[in-house]
């Protein structure tokens, strides 16, 4: 009893192989909470530099309150909860202990956010200004669908600290679910007269495939981030 009472784990089934399942969980549940926070500082940063660089650029907020709401609402939570129920990687067990930090911070990770929310606030600008060649509502409607569907795009770089392109990516179906349901949301809006309520219009289909084109880009911007990560930690 004195041994259980100042052990830093207690083994109740006689099997030590459940040290091992439990320091895989505990590093999955770790690794989802470090996903999460990265996730959301991510977007919430890059909605933040859209607006205030938006304001000084052309003298104008490039989204509405309602609409910055929305993709809050619609593209930040739930992909976020869908990523704490992440399953533990099958390279979780391969790499070294943590230091005592717990390397949620570290200098790599505070990189990668920045350069994640700054690519993502350029492309949501950049359609903004195509959009204001047409019209305000336009450029809104554009800079919308840029923000909303790069994080729904990204909610899969932070999946995974490996690569996307691997067998694990779908392997979340609340994940799926939370992001093909947003997605259609937003292609909802910005093609429908449903996105006038929001202050949108509709995007003609070559504007629309220019968003989707932009919103994609964070993927490879990401997976360079992920090789330039794995050949320095070599």
């Amino acid at each position: 009893d004195v041994a259980k009472g100042n052990a830093d784990i207690v083994i109740s089934s006689n099997h030590f192989d459940s040290i091992v399942c439990a320091v895989k969980e505990s590093r999955g549940l770790f690794d989802n909470i470090k996903k999460s926070v990265h996730y959301l500082l991510s977007c919430n940063f890059a909605e933040l530099i859209t607006i205030l660089f938006g304001m000084i650029i052309f003298s104008d907020v490039p989204l509405a309150a309602v609409q910055l709401l929305w993709i809050n609402l619609l593209t930040d939570c739930a992909p976020a909860v869908s990523l704490s129920m992440e399953r533990a990687e099958d390279s979780v067990m391969k790499r070294k202990p943590y230091t005592t930090l717990g390397k949620i911070f570290d200098l790599g990770a505070v990189a990668s956010i920045a350069i994640q929310s700054i690519f993502i606030a350029v492309m949501t600008l950049i359609a903004y200004s195509i959009g204001a060649k047409s019209d305000t509502a336009t450029a809104m409607t554009m800079a919308f669908a840029v923000l909303g569907m790069s994080q729904i795009f990204h909610c899969y770089n932070s999946k995974l600290e490996a690569s996307v392109i691997n067998r694990q990516l779908f392997s979340n179906g609340i994940l799926n679910f939370s992001a093909v349901l947003t997605l259609l949301i937003i292609i909802f809006l910005v093609l429908t007269p449903a996105g006038y309520v929001f202050g949108m219009t509709n995007l003609k289909l070559n504007q629309f495939a220019l968003t989707l084109l932009f919103s994609f880009l964070i993927v490879p911007l990401c997976e360079i981030i992920k090789l330039i990560k794995r050949i320095v930690l070599k």
